[in-house]
């Protein structure tokens, strides 16, 4: 493994001039300005949050820009595009709006005057910037400024170049108002009437001859696109096109040679290295937007958040959710309001996969609402373009299936289930201090004792020709998951089969007092059982076990714990005996019984 002391990673950092200049990593992905080039005139590329579009959308800034023309050398000729430019690099104008700059609260007043703003203010600076390339002065109206767009398009038609229009995170306001409950607010913005519907019909306008050539937009989703789509039809979605996959995001052998610098400066051993390589791949691989599933990528800032940390102390970070991710977590708020939507969500915690035709390419709030409760398509889409699902896979019937795409993406999920079965601050205080007192002196009744008189009553009112052992185990899921300490696995595969749920120490928490387990659930019914709610609850636990039923679902749970067991010591290179086998049958919603193997 390469050793280097002074490696620089740009977490945070989307300045591609700063990163070129100040010798920090760059992946270079500048092959594909000259793919994007060729798809057309007007594109839209939707990727996840903190995936690096704005990286790359100011790549291709320096790369068209005018201003931009005497440091082409310096800064791409030891890059892919730098070896075979394109006739265009250098020959624009550009003007770069940043969406995510406009405020969101306050009323749609408020929100139209920040976004009026900010564009003005973008369009002052450009005019600040090619003063000496503008023959005109460009005449910025503060209360209009489309007029000033315009203004600005007028000089622009008085010089030889045209004007790229960029778009960072086209829907990042918009966004914002639609997750935190405005839907009202966000109606008014991409209405009929609305501004942002209006902005864009100017924006299309401009491209027939009055001086916007080119126009590229990054953004998350394309439900906004869609709401605003009488005016902004003239943009392509290539966000699934098979030849950008790789465009933003890391790919296994680039996070292998990074991560394997980072372990030689710390000195780190081969079989370290590989534990690293391992963590990183269950915490922050996973995605892919390359339908064919070529290539399976890392989320940059994760992975950067990582390789810092590990750099600067040579320790992996506690916190293995880097705070950046978490406004990820208002999505899956959003789609609990959607018809529909939160029974999605609860599959997905119980490990179930979601399978739909497609990825729908154009959708708006109007068909989520509509369709949700009739057909998943739309939130499952929904979900993938924010990055909190991830395509595994086809089924022979040609159906594509979506799940989790990695660790850090299921405890977002998992804190959704939290707040569903424990609403206030005292319930989770002793959620904790209960589930504690299993991983770290194998006590399981307290635990089980919460879930019996907290818990499973949530769940009384369930029609119970639904209810099996994923419900149990996704409680157990819920209340277990401390990802400080462990990988918490649910329904992870090994060569023998499934294991419910495995609870392995992380390899950076081995110093403590704790233990690897692995948890079996098996279910039965109050008519397995033949007896009703009232009689469960009356019995003892020492005379439920003696149950014939109960004691072979035991029996089972066990057998199966054993196997699975075997396999996960391999995968994680444990030994099997360190490895606390429980299993827990439910009784109907009223009571558990466990027992641990020896």
């Amino acid at each position: 493994m390469e050793t280097n002391q002074s490696i620089k990673f740009p977490y945070g950092i989307c300045d591609f001039k700063s990163i070129i200049k100040e010798n920090y990593v760059y992946l270079d992905r500048t092959k594909y300005i000259s793919q994007i080039e060729n798809m057309g005139k007007s594109i839209l590329f939707l990727r996840p949050r903190r995936f690096g579009k704005s990286l790359f959308l100011d790549t291709m800034q320096n790369y068209y820009d005018i201003a931009m023309k005497d440091e082409f050398n310096n800064l791409y000729g030891r890059l892919d595009i730098g070896k075979n430019p394109t006739d265009l690099h250098n020959q624009y104008f550009v003007l770069t709006l940043d969406f995510s700059c406009v405020q969101t609260e306050g009323g749609v007043d408020k929100i139209e005057r920040s976004l009026y703003n900010h564009i003005n203010a973008t369009i002052q600076q450009f005019n600040e910037k090619y003063q000496t390339a503008l023959k005109k002065t460009i005449n910025v109206k503060n209360d209009n400024s489309m007029w000033s767009f315009y203004s600005l398009l007028s000089c622009v038609l008085s010089t030889p170049y045209k004007l790229y229009l960029m778009i960072d995170e086209y829907d990042s306001f918009a966004n914002s108002v639609l997750v935190s409950g405005g839907q009202t607010e966000y109606k008014s913005l991409v209405g009929q009437n609305g501004l942002l519907r209006y902005i864009f019909r100017e924006f299309k306008s401009a491209t027939r001859g009055k001086g916007v050539d080119r126009i590229f937009a990054t953004g998350v989703s394309p439900v906004v696109m869609s709401d605003v789509s009488s005016g902004a039809n003239i943009l392509q979605n290539r966000s699934q096109a098979i030849q950008l996959n790789n465009l933003c995001g890391l790919t296994h052998d680039e996070v292998k040679l990074l991560l394997g610098q980072t372990c030689g400066a710390c000195q780190f051993s081969e079989s370290k290295y590989q534990e690293a390589l391992e963590m990183m791949e269950r915490w922050y691989e996973g995605y892919s937007f390359d339908l064919s599933q070529h290539e399976s990528l890392y989320n940059p800032t994760l992975c950067f958040y990582f390789f810092q940390h590990l750099k600067e102390l040579c320790t992996y970070p506690r916190i293995i959710l880097d705070d950046n991710l978490a406004p990820d977590e208002e999505k899956l708020v959003f789609i609990k309001t959607m018809p529909g939507g939160e029974e999605i969500l609860w599959q997905l915690i119980e490990g179930k996969n979601i399978y739909i035709p497609e990825i729908v390419r154009n959708f708006g709030l109007k068909k989520m609402l509509n369709a949700a409760d009739q057909d998943n398509s739309f939130i499952a889409a929904y979900l993938w373009y924010g990055g909190v699902l991830s395509v595994k896979g086809e089924t022979k019937k040609g159906k594509l299936l979506l799940n989790v795409p990695n660790l850090v993406i299921k405890k977002l999920y998992i804190e959704q289930s939290r707040s569903k079965l424990l609403p206030s601050a005292q319930l989770k205080n002793i959620a904790d201090d209960v589930s504690s007192q299993l991983y770290e002196n194998l006590n399981m009744a307290p635990l089980a004792q919460f879930v019996e008189n907290k818990v499973l009553p949530i769940f009384s009112n369930r029609d119970y020709k639904y209810a099996n052992e994923l419900t149990i185990k996704t409680i157990f899921l819920t209340l277990l998951h401390q990802d400080t300490l462990f990988m918490v696995a649910s329904e992870q595969e090994h060569r023998r089969g499934y294991a419910d749920l495995a609870m392995i120490v992380r390899p950076d928490c081995r110093k403590y007092e704790l233990f690897d387990m692995v948890i079996e659930f098996k279910y039965l019914s109050l008519k397995d059982l033949g007896m009703t709610g009232v009689e469960l609850s009356q019995k003892a636990t020492d005379e439920l076990i003696k149950l014939e039923v109960v004691r072979k679902m035991l029996d089972d749970a066990k057998k199966q714990a054993i196997r699975y067991a075997t396999s996960i010591a391999d995968e994680f290179r444990i030994s099997d005996e360190q490895i606390k086998k429980w299993a827990v049958v439910g009784l109907g919603f009223e009571r558990l019984v466990w027992e641990m193997m020896d």
